[in-house]
Order: C-alpha cells, then structure tokens, then sequence
C-alpha cells in the first residue's frame, strides 16, 4: 500500500511533479466562492484538481512500495496518463502547471529507438504511446497520438522492475524504474527492444 502524503504540511517544489500546494490554494479559491452559483467550469475545474491530486499521490508514493504487481504498474501508468491530461487542460492557467516542465525529457533523450522511429518527443505525446502499449494496445500501437513516426508499431511482451538485458550500470544500481519489454515492427523487420 502506498505511504500517505502530507500534502498539507511538506510544500516544497523538489519533492512532487508540481506543488501540491498550488492546487489546494486553487481549490480554497474555488470552496471560497460558497455564497455564489458555481459556473460549469468551477465544477470542471474542482473535480480535474481532486484528480490531480490522486494523481500526485501515486507518482509520488509508487516509490515506496515494497512489491510491485501488475495492478500497481497500471494503476502508475493511468495515473500518470491522467496527470498529463489534466495537465493539458490547465496548460494556460497560471497557478498550475509550468509549460516548461518536462517530465520525461531524460526518458526520451534515452530511449533506444531507431532513427525515424520519433515523430514528436513531447511528454504528453510520450506518455499517449506508453499508455496505448501497457494499457490500451497492447497487441499492437502504431501511433501513440503522434509520438511515433514511419511505418512503425509496438507489441507489448511485459513490463517489469528488471531489464532482460541489464547493463553494468543496472545491476550495480539496480533503478527503480519500469521497464518495457516491446517488440518493434519496422518495415517487416521484428527486433525485440527495452526502454
């Protein structure tokens, strides 16, 4: 189970995606509004802040969890998938979210994919691919809402704690990161890849 957030107490910026604190402050303006009408998008915008900090409280507590199981993985990725979303519907309002906040920008630099194989490396459009082969596509994605380019697809094999081809690096540090087992089809040529 993950270990609670004191979302009300520890407020600095390094310790979550975004400040956990910018959201409350965002509700309370919202609960403040008491004596007048609600408009539709007080409504909208009060349950994408709950959600966002549900969100918050999965990335940032997957971390400490002692075993993982296949729930917990896709719970990590739904959460995130969601984060990202929300994420975009707040892009231009400030208090929220900061655009240049890119997330998995070293995720990406790092990625073992061949030339042509990344159309666009934005991290929303990263995570829609990651989404599509763990949760939605699994038997196949070629697309990822744009992430990838060419005549390209993905077929999930599993996703684990371990790498089947562990560097040097990984098992001295043994990462706490995902790894995605995938087999890539290009051109009518199967190479089995991990990122």
């Amino acid at each position: 189970m993950p270990n609670p957030i004191d979302f009300l107490h520890d407020t600095s910026d390094s310790a979550y995606p975004i400040n956990p604190g910018r959201i409350q402050q965002q509700i309370v303006v919202l609960l403040d509004k008491k004596d007048k009408q609600w408009s539709e998008d007080d409504h909208m915008r009060f349950s994408l802040l709950n959600r966002l900090i549900w969100c918050i409280s999965i990335l940032d507590t997957i971390d400490h969890y002692k075993e993982y199981t296949e729930v917990d993985i896709h719970t990590f990725f739904m959460a995130c998938d969601m984060f990202i979303d929300i994420l975009q519907k707040f892009k231009h309002h400030k208090g929220i979210a900061d655009e240049s906040n890119q997330i998995f920008k070293k995720t990406i630099e790092d990625l073992n994919f061949p030339n042509g194989t990344i159309k666009d490396d934005a991290d929303y459009k990263f995570f829609r691919f990651v989404r599509s082969l763990i949760i939605a596509h699994t038997s196949g994605t070629n697309s990822g809402d744009g992430f990838l380019g060419g005549d390209i697809s993905f077929v999930l094999n599993s996703v684990d704690l371990r790498s089947a081809q562990p560097t040097n690096k990984d098992l001295k540090n043994e990462p706490e990161v995902f790894y995605v087992h995938a087999l890539l089809n290009n051109n009518h040529q199967h190479v089995p890849i991990i990122f």
